[in-house]
């Protein structure tokens, strides 16, 4: 007969532990780490062995590893996962970088020769005004200066963020070129308004005009082609 347990009130099952001695102790090759239960049923007797009690150490069950052919494979392919994202990133950036530069240069080229044309159309302005007398010859020049200060401004920032200390040494030069060029513009009309058109084209005939504009054309051709040479390297 088996010594009594520990009952459970309102449960089906009573917990019992096999008396020593007993058959179900013979039975049971570790009587003291394990209990039984008995159910009491209209159709059956029957008994279940439970689990392991806390003072019994449970049996360990290994984890199920992968093989080495299939894991090696497995986490070579995470690292060149890993390491193609990393690559992709970092081009993503220098080809970033690449386009910003390309369009400084295109820009600074546009605002290079826009200031030429303005300085042109001075000039022209110039010529007819000295010819006809007529004050709506000037027009283009009047317009033309207002516009020539932006785009130094707008060039002046361009260089800042792009560009390097050679091109702002050009960029100098080219600014003190187009102001002698205006310089002399403004010079020829203040003389022809003062003292008429002869004494007006005495100065225009020295050729320094010319020469400004010359040495303005080459400036800005040089800075110009520099640009393009620097976005056929990169």
């Amino acid at each position: 007969m088996a010594s009594a347990g520990h009952n459970v009130a309102g449960s089906r099952y009573r917990f019992w532990r096999p008396a020593p001695g007993t058959a179900a102790a013979a039975d049971d090759p570790d009587p003291v780490a394990r209990y039984y239960a008995f159910r009491n049923g209209p159709q059956q007797n029957t008994y279940i062995r439970a689990m392991p009690n806390a003072g019994s150490p449970a049996r360990s069950r290994s984890t199920p590893r992968l093989p080495l052919r299939v894991a090696f494979p497995l986490a070579l392919g995470i690292i060149l996962s890993i390491g193609i994202l990393a690559f992709s990133e970092i081009g993503s950036r220098e080809l970033q970088q690449v386009v910003e530069s390309h369009s400084a240069s295109l820009e600074m080229q546009t605002t290079l020769y826009e200031i030429l044309n303005f300085v042109t159309d001075s000039e022209t302005a110039q010529r007819g005004y000295l010819l006809t007398g007529k004050p709506e010859y000037l027009e283009p020049y009047k317009q033309a200066r207002p516009k020539i200060d932006d785009r130094f401004r707008k060039l002046v920032a361009l260089l800042i963020r792009e560009g390097t200390p050679a091109q702002r040494d050009q960029v100098t030069k080219i600014s003190n070129l187009v102001g002698k060029r205006l310089g002399e513009i403004d010079a020829t009309l203040a003389l022809y308004d003062r003292s008429g058109r002869d004494v007006a084209l005495e100065l225009t005939n020295t050729g320094l005009g010319r020469q400004a504009m010359d040495q303005l054309r080459n400036e800005i051709e040089s800075l110009s082609a520099d640009q393009r040479t620097s976005m056929t390297a990169s």
